[in-house]
């Protein structure tokens, strides 16, 4: 018989139960709100369905399958490009009439399978570049093939998980403060030129403030910007060398690497998100907008 967490089991009924009650009260208006709630209702009979059949085996065994796990999420992510349908301007989409679904939601749950197996295994060399640098090419695999559909919102969930992962695991925190500066570059770079864009009616009449405006959002100033903080990235490697604190050359290298790579990252996050989403995530820093 299977031995099941009460409190995991009654958080699970609460979150369902508001699932109902969030469809109803959006539905309500529509002509056939019933609708809505028997789709939610077959969804979460499969879910438990699903549930049931997973937590009959042993999640560790999971580990002797992640080459196949990871290339059955590569393939689902390929197929959906070739024959996935499109829904809300993202292919990502299978359809088969009567049912629907979106394979990144299944490849999530294989990615977490597949890091965390790969991190088991490898966990000795958690101090090692090359470490990172295959943690990388895992990570950057599914996001190249989501951002392909294109479903920016999808890969949020990848970072998060994967620093979590890793700060379990040990590894330095300097390469977990470039991960979170590569994310935060990604996506902070079109926020804000969105942001920017947003405040030019309020700067029509300040000339400087306009001009500064438009100097950060054009492309050829971020270069110059990326230069200038690679330049004292080094300058002050350089300059705590001098001061006899020795710290190795690999940490400037994979800032200034990070950084570059995180800009570059921006362009294909800028054209992923729509304008009225860039501008949803940013509205709150001035309402009156």
């Amino acid at each position: 018989m299977l031995k099941m967490d009460l409190l995991l089991v009654l958080s699970l009924a609460y979150l369902i139960s508001m699932g109902f009650i969030a469809i109803y009260t959006a539905c309500i208006t529509y002509e056939n709100p019933y609708k809505y709630i028997l789709i939610h209702f077959l969804a979460c009979g499969l879910g438990f369905l699903g549930l049931l059949l997973l937590s009959g085996f042993n999640y560790q065994n999971y580990k002797y399958f992640a080459k196949a796990i990871y290339l059955l999420s590569l393939m689902l992510l390929v197929l959906v490009l070739i024959f996935g349908s499109f829904k809300r301007g993202t292919k990502g989409w299978f359809d088969f009439g009567i049912i629907s679904f979106q394979p990144v939601e299944f490849t999530k749950i294989m990615f977490i399978l597949v890091l965390a197996s790969f991190l088991d295994k490898k966990s000795k060399e958690a101090k090692k570049i090359s470490f990172l640098f295959s943690v990388f090419a895992i990570l950057t695999s599914h996001l190249f093939l989501i951002m392909m559909q294109p479903d920016f919102s999808s890969t949020l969930s990848y970072f998060p998980v994967t620093l979590i992962l890793l700060f379990i695991i040990g590894i330095d925190v300097f390469y977990l403060f470039c991960i979170i500066i590569l994310g935060l570059l990604a996506v902070g770079i079109p926020l804000l030129k969105t942001f920017l864009g947003m405040q030019l009616n309020f700067f029509h009449r300040d000339v400087f403030l306009t001009n500064l405006v438009f100097f950060l959002m054009n492309t050829k100033s971020l270069v110059y910007i990326v230069l200038i903080v690679m330049f004292l990235v080094v300058s002050c490697w350089l300059l705590l060398w001098k001061l006899k604190v020795k710290i190795p050359i690999i940490y400037p290298v994979v800032l200034c690497g990070t950084i570059l790579l995180g800009c570059v990252a921006s362009f294909p996050v800028e054209k992923s998100l729509k304008d009225y989403q860039r501008k949803r995530l940013v509205i709150f820093l001035n309402p009156k907008i």
